[in-house]
């Protein structure tokens, strides 16, 4: 499965941050991929690497100290920024409270490009506005929902008639051009589809209750109107 978003961070100090990134990027429908715990079987080098080059997006976490490590050549957290430089990845720092971000000259040349990367710094009481503006400004993409395949008028008034969709073509309606509401249909999210199927279903059981109807009135008789009133006045 490809992502949209690949966060690398270091667990000594990164993992609070990274782990709320994450929460609030799925929370605004982007998938993304952090932990290794999510790869299957297998050499996860070779799969984690495989991760970011799939991934279109690669949020590094920098907290306090979190470079330090990186002079030694087998740091995974160095071998993920680097594997994101080589591929081109559309690199975002978050920089959390704390860090100073180096001189390019005092990390490994590997990884020095990281520093040129413009960066997010999230404020703690402004953290989901934050999310908003690194979505709208650094993401690149994100993976679309599937879309729901517009339905005809007749398919969608037999729906209306039996009280439930046809089956994988649940929406909600669009408003018609011609008036009657029935054109097509648009993608609808689970809440609504469901608030949707709810509200046929109570149609349906309405539908099925025994109506009773008052005594029926006598009527005129047939002819002019204006003449029997008169007959009785």
């Amino acid at each position: 499965m490809k992502h949209d978003v690949f966060i690398s961070y270091r667990r000594d100090g990164g993992e609070h941050l990274a782990g709320r990134v994450k929460d609030a990027l799925k929370a605004r429908g982007f998938s993304v991929f952090m932990d290794v715990e999510d790869l299957k079987s297998g050499r996860f080098d070779v799969a984690l690497f495989g991760k970011i080059e799939e991934a279109t997006n690669v949020i590094v976490i920098l907290t306090q100290g979190c470079l330090d490590r990186c002079e030694n050549e087998d740091d995974w957290l160095r071998q993920e920024i680097r594997q994101a430089i080589e591929c081109k990845r559309n690199i975002v720092p978050i920089i959390a409270r704390g860090f100073q971000m180096p001189s390019p000259a005092t990390l490994p040349s590997d990884i020095a490009e990281l520093v040129t990367f413009h960066g997010l710094t999230p404020a703690s009481e402004l953290f989901e506005a934050n999310i908003d503006r690194l979505v709208s400004t650094f993401l690149m993409s994100k993976v679309r929902a599937p879309e729901v395949p517009e339905r005809s008028e007749t398919e969608t008034k037999g729906a209306l008639r039996s009280g439930r969709l046809p089956s994988g073509k649940r929406g909600r309606l669009k408003p018609s051009s011609s008036g009657s509401g029935l054109d097509s249909a648009a993608p609808a999210t689970p809440v609504v589809a469901e608030r949707v199927r709810l509200s046929w279903e109570v149609l349906q059981q309405i539908e099925q209750t025994p109506r009773r109807f008052p005594p029926e009135v006598p009527r005129y008789p047939t002819g002019d109107i204006s003449n029997t009133a008169s007959e009785h006045s």
